[in-house]
């Protein structure tokens, strides 16, 4: 049996929202206590989202930034609880 993971990173490249969506459930309620994530600002609004929703989205499942450094129009963040 494998336990869940306590760190996750996540590129995918402007889907960020979608994968969180769908994994919104996990976010909540698993021993997960670090995220770090590329956050593509410019292109989310062709998914329908936006920065604030996927920022949103961590920071209602608990978790809290650390770091964010903007690089171009990417935000390179850690969230931690």
């Amino acid at each position: 049996v494998l336990s869940s993971p306590d760190v996750m990173k996540i590129d995918v490249e402007v889907a960020e929202a979608m994968v969180f969506r769908g994994m919104r459930g996990l976010l909540a309620a698993s021993m997960l206590r670090e995220v770090f994530i590329e956050i593509h600002s410019a292109y989310l609004s062709d998914f329908g989202s936006c920065a604030e929703e996927v920022w949103g989205t961590l920071v209602e499942c608990g978790f809290v930034p650390v770091t964010v450094r903007k690089r171009g129009r990417e935000y390179l963040c850690h969230f931690s609880r």
